[in-house]
């Protein structure tokens, strides 16, 4: 259930240590001393993890965009689509068992001549030759530039050969190269940069904070938009997520007069298509497509599949190859690629002919069909805000959000007896309410011992264009100081100090008390990073810093990371999920932060997966 980075490497990064660029090689003043600055890129260096493989990197020859272009232009569409999209869907199966490593030393092992030594050589270093956003881009550019005869798509031959394994590495490795550059400071003026430059640009770190700063937040931007497009997914996980977003009651909060009884009749009043029927046959393209098999044909599954399903997938799910280059040709005039996707993640299937489809990813498809995507097609059909069915559609689901991660605590809570006292917002506010004044409080508190954690959810999803690597840190920042910094931040204090203030029966509030300030975001929320984690140190300080009580930097955890912290301590230590969290974000505030990931590893922790994500997904079979 873990997320993994793939970050780019040609050399050993401004700081000697393989980081990228931006990361500065002297301590900023915010770090307390140079020991802790030299732990703090040692684990953001672990948290990394395997460096990608560039061209320039095994010293070959790197083809930019105009070579890349006459190379695939050479080769039919599409038998190199569909050996592109098997080799993505083996990647991602491979993912999903942590064999990446193996998958890619035996892919390798086909090339021939030179390169094979090459690149071979660097995969048993392990270094990554294929990371998911440079598969993403050698999909859209074998779309945009490969031959495609007229005709092609209802069987006529196209002269042209398909691409070969060799001519697919470079174009991988060339593609590593130029997603590298895109992150690449403006102060360098060549690539690689010279010996000279980077003294020039260590020099100019070491005295100029404003641009440390400005550096630090950059790559952290981009920092985010790689972790989503590394997320790896588990079906199992989406599948259980789905049944506890879509097919239970609404909230008893949740507005829903205008949209139907539950979260499925929404769908269906947005679509009229019947959700169960479009999961369904979501569910059988998956297991079609999952391990390679990316063609198919809808003709064998009439008659048992549902045509208004069989409908939309035609006409909200695919693209033609006319349509799609269409769509592609505009998002390339608007910037940076590297982590473009939202295109491919709605239409993740190409339409080859009448009835024949082509899956660019099975794991876009299963999230468009099953998963999250199913929010926006709602969503869209209803109109958006613009309508007020949208407006309260979106209103009701920040509560699903909200009742999904109450229904996680509650089950920790269950399970650790009496040793975790859950207070709800509810139980807050009566227990606080003086004269018909409200006190402001997060969703929840769970108090452990000495530790207290204080929770708000927030249905909040990431940028667009921060999510897909095209934002600016300007448009971020000021994005999380208003949902995180003047709001949640503010809630989290004003708990903590009504906490110290009325105590709560059964629980002790003292000077060992260790506050512990979280926000949940959904999965499509702002991921955990190291950068992310010490941006929000950074600006949380005048909020959290000033209460004189031991408070930890406050952490921001998508709800898949809480699972996996659920998971750990139901199967290994079902009394310590308070302990747990709190001890990874002592540990991000006394000395270097680092990602929940890195923390288990650095426990010897290992991820079992909790027992309920499998429950609800039956669950979900079961209503199928």
């Amino acid at each position: 259930m873990s997320d993994r980075q793939y970050p780019m490497h040609t050399f050993q990064g401004a700081t000697g240590s393989g980081l990228p660029l931006g990361i500065p090689g002297q301590r900023p003043p915010w770090f307390s001393s140079n020991k802790q600055y030299e732990a703090f890129l040692n684990t953001m260096a672990q948290d990394l993890g395997p460096q990608c493989i560039t061209a320039n990197s095994i010293d070959i020859e790197h083809l930019d965009e105009q070579r890349r272009k006459e190379l695939l232009a050479g080769h039919a569409l599409l038998p190199t689509l569909k050996f592109v999209c098997t080799t993505f869907a083996q990647f991602d199966d491979a993912a999903m068992f942590s064999r990446v490593g193996a998958f890619e030393k035996q892919f390798v092992r086909r090339l021939t001549g030179t390169l094979a030594a090459q690149v071979g050589n660097a995969v048993k270093n392990r270094s990554v030759v294929m990371p998911p956003p440079a598969l993403t881009q050698l999909v859209r550019e074998v779309i945009e530039w490969c031959s495609h005869a007229d005709g092609a798509a209802s069987g006529a031959a196209d002269a042209h050969p398909p691409l070969a394994i060799n001519d697919f590495v470079h174009l991988v490795l060339s593609i590593n190269g130029d997603q590298e550059r895109q992150d690449v400071p403006d102060f360098f003026q060549s690539w690689p940069p010279t010996a000279e430059e980077l003294t020039q640009y260590n020099a100019a770190m070491s005295v100029d904070d404003d641009m440390m700063l400005r550096e630090f937040r950059r790559q952290m931007v981009s920092e985010l938009a790689r972790m989503q497009a590394n997320a790896t997914t588990v079906p199992h996980v989406v599948l259980g997520d789905t049944y506890d977003t879509w097919f239970k009651s609404w909230p008893k909060a949740a507005p829903h007069d205008l949209i139907g009884d539950a979260p499925e009749d929404a769908f269906r009043a947005a679509t009229n298509v019947p959700l169960d029927e479009f999961i369904r046959l979501g569910l059988r393209l998956w297991e079609h497509t999952k391990t390679g098999e990316v063609t198919f044909s809808t003709v064998p599954m009439e008659g048992s599949v549902d045509p208004q399903a069989l409908g939309m997938m035609q006409n909200a799910v695919s693209l033609t190859v006319k349509e799609y280059r269409k769509r592609l040709e505009r998002e390339r005039k608007r910037g940076f690629l590297a982590h473009r996707r939202y295109t491919f993640t709605e239409r993740p299937l190409v339409r080859i002919g009448d009835n024949e489809y082509l899956a660019l990813r099975p794991a876009w498809m299963l999230d468009r069909l099953c998963g999250s995507q199913l929010y926006w097609q709602t969503f869209f059909d209803f109109g958006t805000e613009q309508d007020p069915r949208g407006e309260q559609f979106s209103q009701a689901m920040n509560y699903v959000f909200e009742s999904s991660v109450g229904y996680l605590f509650r089950r920790v809570t269950r399970r650790a007896r009496s040793l975790i006292t859950l207070i709800t917002e509810e139980q807050m506010q009566q227990a606080w309410t003086r004269g018909g004044r409200t006190p402001s409080v997060c969703d929840w508190v769970l108090v452990a011992g000495r530790y207290c954690l204080l929770v708000d959810a927030t249905n909040h999803w990431l940028d667009e264009k921060a999510a897909q690597g095209f934002g600016d840190a300007e448009d971020y920042q000021e994005d999380t100081e208003k949902a995180f910094v003047s709001k949640k931040f503010l809630q989290l204090r004003s708990t903590i100090e009504l906490l110290a203030d009325n105590g709560w029966e059964g629980c002790s509030f003292d000077d060992q008390t260790v506050y512990v300030p979280l926000v949940i975001v959904p999965n499509a929320g702002i991921p955990p990073t190291v950068l992310a984690d010490v941006d929000f140190k950074l600006r949380s300080h005048s909020v959290l810093g000033q209460l004189g009580k031991f408070v930890t930097s406050p952490g921001v955890l998508i709800y898949r990371e809480l699972q996996v912290f659920e998971g750990v301590s139901e199967h290994r230590a079902p009394k310590a999920f308070v302990e747990m969290i709190a001890q990874w974000r002592m540990l991000c505030t006394k000395s270097m932060p680092v990602r929940p990931q890195t923390f288990l590893d650095l426990a010897g922790t290992d991820r079992p997966i909790g027992k309920y994500p499998t429950i609800a997904r039956s669950m979900l079979m079961n209503k199928l």
